[in-house]
């Protein structure tokens, strides 16, 4: 049997990634599809070698955390065994475009901006509708 192409969700534990999160887990239900959520770890800017790894080791734990935060919440919308989660260093617009090769649909949570919509040019979401492949 061929496996279904998930719905990616990128979640960050944030207010609105929770919303999206949510919408995501709703709409596998509706697709019947498998969701898989990214956590993305931006990398660190440090001229400290030594710590720069620190600063990524701590970064990852925190990301682990928020990651099982997510799943766990999904639980309580779906079989957890339609549910996969992944943290991934990298930039966060990057790693979903690339995500995107193998998903039937990104979704992203809007960040909170007081500034015109114009300013936004480079926020994930908008990086996204341009470069998605799906």
């Amino acid at each position: 049997m061929q496996q279904k192409t998930p719905i990616v969700v990128g979640y960050d534990g944030s207010g609105r990634a929770r919303s999206a999160l949510v919408w995501a887990a709703r709409e596998a239900v509706h697709r019947d599809l498998p969701l898989r959520l990214v956590q993305v770890i931006p990398y660190a800017a440090s001229a400290a070698r030594g710590r720069a790894l620190v600063v990524l080791k701590n970064n990852l734990a925190e990301a682990n955390r928020v990651l099982d935060e997510g799943i766990q919440l999904t639980h309580t919308l779906l079989d957890g065994s339609r549910v996969s989660g992944t943290c991934i260093r990298g930039h966060p617009a990057g790693v979903l475009a690339e995500e995107s090769r193998r998903a039937a649909l990104v979704v992203v949570g809007q960040r909170s901006q007081d500034a015109p919509v114009s300013s936004a040019v480079g926020s994930t979401s908008l990086v996204l509708a341009d470069h998605a492949h799906c």
